[in-house]
């Protein structure tokens, strides 16, 4: 029987999806591109985007375009990808068909960012890094697709604006924006009583593995400020910078300010409230957390790194399917010393747990799969 075609093209996506997974990459598919046109207006869908950390935290962002058919002409194909390269910000870019001459293409492609890639070509990369044809785990599992599609589906019927945030607007937010926004919405899940436990601990956990992703982009300028001085800048970035702190703060001392005088003239009372105590709630309450993961993070840069696949793998396997994932499923990184591999992400649960994201029974259930990885 033959595949439809959209069958055919999620299996190059899943495949990519693979292929960079092994290589350390953070990979999600079918990101949606809005316009704001007074309403949110679909423009397209990036088929994979996958995300890979350096030692230092830098980051470099991949996208790919992967499509069986071929009724759109090669060039202006290429040209389409490129410029969905240029509106993402991303590094480099994949252009993968069922069947292309490579080498026809290749200069112009690598002149617009991207490289093209046949299925045949895919499967030399896959054999070339050792990946096996039948491993499929995590975020490029066909199943664990299905359940993740149910579960947005439902999370769209009970919080649109949550669902739209988490997966759509995050991806072109700042790093300090999209850390404040999941916290908001994550609370929200948590509050609603239009999902059930199950689905609110996959949402928990995907929201907390975008958060990793966040924290090490938020943390790559503080990773280079002394020690001394992170806590104060963790604060000030986490509200958007100096300058932006600096004016919000002052319209909190005009707001008191005003209060206050009012109280004082009309009322002829004392304002029960300080200016310390009024403006100590300009800052989130988990706020201390955040300055904690981010100072552990620079810490430890080398295995912080893997905590956004790390993170997959309890969301996906463990939140999602329920079952649980062992060593061999950890890609790409030196597994030497598993303790010290896996503290970072622990950190992550534990900042979970701190803030109110993850319940105890969640935190047990993670905590055991992660022990027993250390056997």
């Amino acid at each position: 029987m033959e595949m439809k075609m959209e069958e055919l093209d999620k299996e190059l996506k899943i495949r990519m999806m693979r292929l960079l997974w092994s290589s350390g990459h953070f990979v999600r598919s079918n990101i949606p591109l809005y316009s704001v046109d007074g309403e949110y207006k679909g423009i397209t869908d990036i088929d994979v985007l996958a995300i890979a950390f350096g030692p230092d935290f830098s980051a470099r962002t991949t996208i790919c375009d992967c499509k069986t058919g071929v009724g759109v002409s090669t060039p202006e194909r290429i040209f389409w990808t490129s410029g969905v390269i240029r509106y993402f910000r991303a590094d480099r870019g994949f252009f993968v068909r069922s069947k292309i001459l490579e080498s026809r293409y290749v200069d112009l492609a690598d002149r617009l960012g991207l490289l093209p890639l046949s299925e045949d070509q895919l499967k030399n990369f896959e054999d070339v890094y050792n990946i096996q044809r039948e491993y499929f785990i995590g975020p490029f599992k066909e199943e664990n697709l299905y359940l993740e599609n149910n579960r947005f589906k439902n999370l769209k019927e009970a919080d649109s604006k949550a669902y739209h945030y988490i997966k759509v607007k995050y991806w072109i937010d700042y790093p300090h924006t999209q850390i404040l926004s999941l916290m908001a919405y994550v609370k929200k899940i948590n509050e609603s009583d239009k999902l059930s436990n199950e689905a609110k601990f996959f949402f928990r956990m995907y929201v907390l593995s975008l958060l990793s992703v966040s924290l090490i982009n938020f943390a790559r300028k503080i990773l280079v400020i002394s020690p001394l001085e992170r806590e104060e800048q963790i604060k000030e970035r986490l509200m958007g910078g100096k300058v932006e702190n600096y004016e919000k703060k002052a319209l909190l001392e005009n707001f008191y300010d005003f209060i206050k005088a009012e109280i004082e003239s009309k009322y002829y009372g004392k304002y029960p409230v300080t200016k310390v105590d009024f403006l100590a709630h300009f800052y989130p309450s988990y706020t201390k957390y955040v300055i904690d993961l981010v100072q552990r993070l620079c810490s430890s840069p080398i295995q912080s790194i893997a905590a956004p696949q790390l993170m997959d793998l309890i969301t996906y396997e463990l939140a999602l399917k329920g079952d649980g994932f062992g060593k061999k499923d950890i890609p790409f990184h030196s597994i030497s010393y598993i303790k010290t591999f896996l503290k970072p992400t622990k950190d992550m649960i534990t900042f979970g747990e701190r803030t109110g994201i993850l319940p105890k029974e969640n935190v047990d259930k993670i905590k055991e799969t992660l022990n027993k990885l250390e056997e």
